[in-house]
């Protein structure tokens, strides 16, 4: 073989295994270090070796089920796969997920300073957050006076001392903490964590400079964490903000379930080392879908900053059943970000939906609860605060359901730093809120330090079954007809509000859709958003939007129904062409329509091929008109 060939074969193949994926496997209790790691025989054995390892683009890092690493970190860091090859982060074999811990046993010298009071003499130079003691959790005290050994067991205070209550010495007990994170990600793109279960830490997943297009997937995370996920930079520039973050399918549950509520009202009395699920205070572009958090003593979400952009959180659960004050839904400052199909339940703080242009929809709030820790706050299900660094100002609230909350289901703060104006508040359903203000339920507080104006609020129906004095606006309670005639004052914009009784379907079970007598339908004004909750489109063919979270789907004629279900559109996706089938002499005309309703193609049911090739790539509408008039809708994607 010419020698100049052979060179070039050889050089093709060097190529070829160099960007070969490989998968390596980690098993905490049969694996060694020394072996090769490519095969679950030859695993490795501790993350030290997985931090020294490099992984290229495909390449896969299996932590062995039912096993647990404790007390190293793992580093992600100036990794990248590419856009189809992530480097992967996963598990392997069968049983619980894999855990990787950051609490670890504490050694500390302790010396006696009262009763049953013990003082570290050598404590921790960073704060514990979460203990445990002789394996089981312990809530922390904030003050000496409240170590009672009963609920209260340790403090941690602002003079960096560590105190133990304990009628033995506590050389005797073991004592966990954490002293680093899990998980840090920083420089690193095109990474997927799945399937592993992250305990400890100040946060169990931080998320640093540099990070972009990172999945995090069916995930654990939050146990004896402080916070659950974190993502943040120590650097200014744009372009080094972590990007496109996704977090899907996760439970993010901080196992915190602590009686505190005779705790009182002093400053940091609600802070018991456990606060956020998810923090974002740098962020360009995200998304946070179908998981479950629970029992956040702060928020289960929050984006804090004016760098948070474009996010996408929707299809969550946010509750806090088992703790006095958390659980919420807290946006500050952040801007252009969606929230929408979200369930708020039974959170025991009222959620902060603040920011600027951002687009609140679809969304539940349902039980909200006043926290004993702030007895003379009534917390509502949704309130507005210019609180933080910027003004609140061109948000979109519409088509949320507020349900069975002790204060207003929604009000604008008047004790405010920055200014709140230009909102949209339309399409809402507020029902049986105001418990503990005497069915108060829609709020406009009276200006303290910056102004409230320019705020709408269109096609709302406010609903107490007790009362029908449900708006408060500037310290004056109105029935819903005279809070529409306070239009006009300060630029506020208050019309076609209703005050009826919504007529769920089946409230007692949380049926939310419509019965077919319900003020709501036909009733509200046109929103930004395109689906309902279930995904319905917005509005019901040949109608008219309704008010609340759900369209009502008329009762359709056998004839429609049997026709629905014949007319067929193929292929969907389409890329040049579809082809229509079904009873054409019962059509009276077709139009295709783009995403804002607009007919791009018009009367076209003279072939049965539809050529679309002058379209862009996205939705589109078929709208089949029947010979009675009926309106047809089905959807069809361009790509």
């Amino acid at each position: 073989m010419n020698k100049i060939i052979r060179v070039l074969l050889l050089s093709i193949i060097v190529s070829l295994s160099s960007n070969a994926q490989t998968t390596y496997y980690i098993d905490a209790t049969n694996g060694n270090d020394a072996n090769t790691g490519t095969t679950p025989t030859t695993a490795w054995k501790s993350i030290n070796k997985v931090n020294q390892q490099t992984l290229y683009a495909g390449d896969s890092l299996l932590f062995k089920r039912s096993e647990i690493w404790s007390g190293t970190r793992l580093y992600i860091e100036d990794s990248s796969g590419t856009v189809n090859e992530n480097i992967v982060y996963g598990a392997y074999g069968v049983g619980e997920k894999p855990i990787i811990s950051s609490v670890i046993p504490q050694s500390h010298n302790w010396v006696n300073t009262s009763g049953a009071i013990w003082k570290a003499t050598n404590p921790p130079t960073n704060h514990p957050n979460r203990m445990l003691l002789n394996g089981t959790e312990k809530l922390r005290a904030n003050t000496i006076s409240e170590l009672d050994g009963i609920t209260y067991y340790w403090l941690y205070d602002n003079s960096n001392d560590l105190y133990i209550y304990s009628t033995t010495d506590p050389n005797s007990l073991l004592i966990e903490y954490s002293t680093d994170f899990p998980i840090i990600i920083g420089g690193s793109n095109y990474i997927t964590i799945k399937d592993l279960d992250i305990q400890g830490g100040w946060t169990g997943i931080f998320i640093n400079t540099l990070s972009k297009n990172i999945l995090l997937d069916s995930l654990t995370i939050g146990k004896y964490c402080r916070e659950g996920i974190i993502v943040s930079s120590d650097l200014t520039n744009a372009s080094n903000y972590p990007e496109n973050i996704r977090i899907e399918n996760c439970l993010i549950d901080a196992y915190f379930n602590f009686d505190y509520s005779s705790a009182g009202t002093y400053p940091g009395s609600s802070d018991r080392g456990c606060s956020d699920g998810f923090r974002a205070s740098v962020l360009d572009t995200g998304e946070i879908k179908n998981c479950y958090f629970k029992n956040w003593g702060h928020a289960s979400i929050s984006l804090v900053s004016p760098t948070v952009s474009n996010v996408s959180v929707h299809d969550n659960f946010l509750t806090s059943p088992d703790i006095c004050y958390g659980g919420r839904l807290n946006i500050d400052d952040a801007s252009y970000n969606e929230m929408y199909n979200n369930q708020i339940i039974n959170t025991s703080v009222q959620s902060q939906l603040n920011g600027q242009y951002n687009h609140y929809h679809h969304n539940i709030f349902y039980g909200t609860t006043n926290s004993p820790l702030k007895p003379s706050i009534i917390d509502a299900g949704v309130e507005l605060q210019g609180y933080a660094s910027t003004d609140v100002v061109g948000n979109i609230y519409e088509n949320n359901l507020f349900i069975d909350i002790e204060g207003p289901g929604f009000r604008i703060s008047g004790n405010n730093a920055n200014a709140i104006y230009d909102n949209s508040i339309k399409n809402n359903i507020i029902y049986n809120c105001g418990t503990a203000t005497n069915g108060e339920s829609m709020v406009v507080e009276e200006d303290l330090y910056q102004d409230t104006f320019n705020n709408n609020f269109q096609n709302n129906l406010i609903f107490n079954d007790t009362t029908t004095q449900t708006c408060n606006f500037r310290g004056i309670v109105y029935d819903v007809d005279n809070f529409n005639l306070r239009t006009g004052i300060d630029g506020y914009l208050m019309s076609s509000n209703l005050s009826d009784n919504p007529q769920f379907l089946d409230i007692n079970s949380n049926d939310y859709h419509l019965q077919a007598n319900s003020p709501c339908i036909n009733a509200g004004t046109d929103p930004l958003a395109m689906y309902d909750f279930e995904g319905n489109l917005i509005p019901y063919p040949g109608s008219n939007p309704d008010i609340g979270i759900l369209e009502f789907q008329p009762t359709l004629n056998n004839g429609d129904y049997s026709l629905i279900n014949t007319l067929v559109v193929y292929p969907n996706p389409a890329k040049t062409y579809i082809i229509l089938s079904g009873p054409k002499n019962e059509i009276k005309n077709i139009n295709i329509l783009n995403s804002n309703g607009n007919i791009v193609i018009r009367n076209v049911w003279s072939t049965n091929l539809i050529d679309l090739s002058n379209l862009q790539n996205g939705v589109y509408f078929i709208q089949f008109t029947t010979s009675d008039g009926f309106i047809i809708k089905k959807i069809v994607v361009m790509k």
